[in-house]
């Protein structure tokens, strides 16, 4: 496990990470900046053992690249772990992910909802998307790719990798 940050553009930029990882690890990302007042969301791609390719993406309209701006990053081992009172489950759901709701199903016994974090690793699409969740339960949550519509209102997105990392208090936290 490991987190940071970096300063990124539009053009895709190699991210080292701070160690080489025996597993692909999950990358999450967030933008935490706004130097920018257009919206933007990051893009992940590439992730390897010893790095990830990484970019900014605005919407759809807009004609011009977007500023830096500085991205916080997990990057997290695939596998399940407990950590301190804490259950974490980490994975991919594999290139399957698209634009209609799709339910994983957890392989780690939860026993309350967990918060669950997600993020594309892959960039098979070039319309500005970003991972949407709905409905977690103990057991399962819906993910899909939602597109956003400032240029048309097509909202069809080819399959995606998505990587998640999952944490609920373990049993005897719970009590």
């Amino acid at each position: 496990l490991e987190a940071g940050h970096f300063t990124l553009g539009s053009s895709s930029t190699t991210i080292p990470l701070q160690q080489e990882y025996v597993e692909t690890p999950i990358i999450i990302a967030q933008v935490i900046t706004e130097n920018e007042t257009d919206a933007v969301t990051g893009r992940i791609r590439d992730v390897t053992t010893t790095s990830f390719q990484s970019r900014l993406q605005e919407q759809e309209t807009t004609k011009t690249t977007h500023g830096d701006e500085t991205v916080a990053y997990l990057a997290w081992q695939p596998g399940t772990s407990t950590l301190s009172s804490l259950l974490s489950e980490v994975g991919s759901t594999g290139d399957i992910i698209r634009h209609n709701w799709h339910e994983l199903s957890f392989q780690t016994p939860f026993t309350t909802t967990p918060l669950i974090f997600a993020d594309m690793q892959s960039l098979d699409g070039r319309d500005t998307s970003r991972v949407r969740i709905q409905a977690p339960t103990e057991t399962s949550v819906q993910l899909k790719i939602e597109e956003e519509q400032s240029r048309d209102t097509e909202t069809n997105h080819t399959t995606e990798e998505v990587g998640y990392i999952i944490i609920a208090p373990g049993p005897a936290a719970a009590q």
